[in-house]
């Protein structure tokens, strides 16, 4: 009598998934670089907050300083989860692993998105779990005439808005990568792409090209991390589908790269 194997060999996306996953958690630089997206934003945020105070006693002075205050380490961890997107786009390559990778995923594309959900995953779960608990930090330390809580008008759309916005420069980041493979590269692509080239564009004195500019998701933030967004700049709704479509437009060069290159 013989014995047939029924194992199931199939690459699916969620296997995919999986083994980025285990391959994240085996690098010590990410462990180093989630370790310091936890807690450097937490120390800025408690030293800011130390030296904030409200414009007046008005409420939402009162809770723009606060929100201020938390918002005040969107650089720091910015520098951080775009380290990270660019860690795990260039690592493979870096170590020659990826040619192990593109033989067990022949087809590629899933090994891209895979990395765009695991990367995508760590940073807005990183990025809520600071921005929160430093909204309870900043709220206990900025004097204030009464509590300031999360069931303030507008703060919750804040603090979802940026970590929308730091997930998204994290998922740039390991996009740019993939096509650069060039950690530096990666790095100074996506500040260039986040405010260099908005700022550029910025300057011709036309309107078309101001409103253009707008869209990137840099001056985009301005809108997704504030208690109201600037008259000058996208209404909130506008600047979060503005950040996905840009985020999305880089996914899909990094696909197309992915799959035309040679390994």
């Amino acid at each position: 009598m013989t014995s047939t194997d029924t194992t199931d060999y199939r690459v699916t996306l969620p296997r995919v998934i999986r083994g980025e996953w285990v391959k994240i958690r085996g690098q010590r630089s990410i462990w180093w670089t989630t370790g310091l997206s936890a807690t450097v934003p937490l120390l800025v945020i408690a030293v800011w907050s130390l030296n904030q105070a409200p414009a007046s006693s008005q409420r939402f002075d009162e809770v723009d300083a606060v929100l201020g205050s938390v918002t005040s380490s969107i650089f720091e961890t910015l520098v951080l989860f775009v380290l990270l997107g660019a860690i795990v786009g260039t690592n493979e390559f870096d170590t020659r692993t990826i040619t192990t990778t593109v033989a067990a995923v022949p087809k590629r594309w899933p090994v891209v998105v895979a990395k765009a959900i695991v990367v995508a995953a760590l940073s807005t779960g990183l990025s809520l779990i600071v921005l929160f608990a430093g909204f309870v930090i900043a709220s206990a330390i900025v004097p204030t005439s009464t509590p300031i809580g999360l069931g303030e008008p507008g703060v919750v759309a804040a603090l979802l808005g940026t970590a929308l916005f730091q997930t998204s420069a994290a998922v740039i980041s390991l996009a740019i990568a993939l096509v650069l493979r060039s950690s530096i590269g990666a790095i100074a692509g996506t500040f260039g792409f986040l405010y260099v080239i908005p700022g550029a564009i910025n300057i011709v004195p036309l309107t078309p090209f101001q409103s253009f500019a707008s869209t990137f998701p840099g001056p985009a933030s301005d809108s997704l991390i504030a208690l109201a967004a600037p008259a000058d700049h996208l209404p909130y709704g506008a600047a979060v589908v503005a950040v996905l479509l840009w985020t999305a437009v880089w996914l899909g060069i990094a696909l197309l790269t992915t799959a035309k290159r040679d390994v």
